[in-house]
C-alpha cells in the first residue's frame, strides 16, 4: 500500500542521525535539498492520472477522483481509517494468528532455515554497521505493531516489508560476514584473512540462491491459483438465482468484484443491475461500482417504485 511509505520515515531518519559524524551527514542531506525536494514530489505527479481518467467516466470509477473532495480522501486512504479505529484488541488476536500462520508457510519446510539466515545476517550487521541494522530493525518492528491492529481482513500484503528487511538480512549475510571478518591489527595475515572472508562470503552466497530457487520451487504449486474458478462459479450461482433484470444491492465485495468481469467482458446476465449497500457505520466516500452499472442503478429507480413487478430486488 503506498500509504504505507510513511512507516519508512523513523527508520530513515535514524539512518540518517545514527553512526559517526551525523551533523556532517545532515548538512550534507541539506545542501542537495534542491535536488530532493523536486525528486520528492515528481513521482506524486502519478497521482494527477486518477482525476483525469476519472473524468472521463471509465467503466470502473472507484473514488470518483473528479473532484477535490474525493480526491483528497481518495490519496489519504479516508475509506480504510475505520480498520484503525475499531476493536484493537480483537485486531491484535486475530492477526496474530493470521500472521504466524502465514509467515509459517511462507518458504515451505525451508522457513526456518530462511528465518535463521536472517537472524544470522542480522546479528553479523549489527557488528558491521549499527546504524543500518538499527533502521532495518525498526522498520520490522513498526510494521509488525501497523499489521497487528490494522483490522482489514486481507492483512498478509501488509507484512511485505517485514519480508523485505528479513530477505535483506539474509541477503546481507556474506556481505555483513566479510566487513566482520576484515579488520586486523597484523598486516601480514591481512590478505590471507580476507580472501578467505570473501570464500566464504561466496560460499554463503550459493547457499542463499539455491535456498532462494528452492523455496520458490517449494511454494509456487501453493500459490498457483490458474486453475482456481471458485470467484467465477460463485458469481455465477448467484446469477442463476437471480430473475430478469434485477438489481442487486450487497456490501460484500468478494461477490460484486467477479461480476464486473463477467458482465462487462463475457457479457453474461448484463440485465442485472449491482450497486453497493454500506452497512451502517460502514465508511465510502464512493461506491466502487462501475460508471456504466451506476447509471443503471439510477435509470432503475424509478422503475422500482413505480412497477414492482418490472424488477426484483434483491439484499445481500
Amino acid at each position: 500500500n503506498h500509504l504505507m511509505t510513511v512507516l519508512a520515515v523513523i527508520p530513515l531518519a535514524l539512518l540518517l542521525v545514527l553512526g559517526d559524524r551525523p551533523g556532517q551527514r545532515l548538512r550534507a542531506v541539506i545542501r542537495r535539498l534542491p535536488v530532493l525536494v523536486p525528486a520528492f514530489f515528481a513521482p506524486l505527479l502519478l497521482y494527477l492520472y486518477m482525476p483525469l481518467r476519472a473524468s472521463q467516466s471509465p467503466i470502473m470509477n472507484w473514488g470518483s477522483t473528479d473532484n477535490w473532495g474525493d480526491f483528497w480522501r481518495h490519496v489519504t486512504g479516508w475509506q480504510f481509517r475505520t480498520y484503525l479505529a475499531g476493536d484493537i484488541q480483537g485486531n491484535v488476536g486475530r492477526n496474530t494468528a493470521l500472521l504466524s500462520g502465514y509467515a509459517a508457510e511462507q518458504w515451505g519446510f525451508l522457513t526456518l532455515l530462511v528465518v535463521l539466515a536472517a537472524i544470522a545476517g542480522a546479528v553479523l550487521l549489527a557488528r558491521a554497521s549499527l546504524p543500518v541494522f538499527v533502521s532495518t530493525l525498526a522498520l520490522l518492528l513498526i510494521t509488525l505493531a501497523f499489521d497487528l491492529v490494522y483490522g482489514i481482513s486481507e492483512i498478509e500484503p501488509y507484512a511485505v516489508p517485514m519480508y523485505a528487511v528479513l530477505c535483506m538480512w539474509a541477503g546481507l549475510l556474506p556481505a555483513a560476514w566479510i566487513a566482520f571478518r576484515r579488520p586486523l591489527p597484523a598486516r601480514t595475515a591481512a590478505r590471507s584473512h580476507e580472501m578467505a572472508a570473501h570464500r566464504q562470503g561466496w560460499a554463503a552466497v550459493a547457499v542463499l540462491g539455491t535456498l532462494a530457487v528452492v523455496a520458490a520451487v517449494l511454494i509456487y504449486p501453493k500459490q498457483d491459483y490458474s486453475r482456481n474458478r471458485l470467484a467465477e462459479q460463485f458469481a455465477l450461482n448467484v446469477f442463476s438465482d437471480l430473475p430478469e433484470k434485477s438489481i442487486v444491492l450487497t456490501d460484500y465485495w468478494d461477490f460484486y468484484a467477479p461480476t464486473y468481469y463477467l458482465q462487462l467482458i463475457q457479457n453474461v446476465r448484463p440485465d442485472i443491475v449491482f450497486t453497493r449497500l454500506l452497512r451502517p457505520g460502514a465508511r465510502s466516500h464512493h461506491p466502487a461500482v462501475p460508471t456504466a452499472a451506476r447509471t443503471a442503478a439510477r435509470t432503475a429507480e424509478p422503475t422500482v417504485t413505480r412497477t414492482a413487478r418490472s424488477r426484483r430486488l434483491a439484499i445481500s
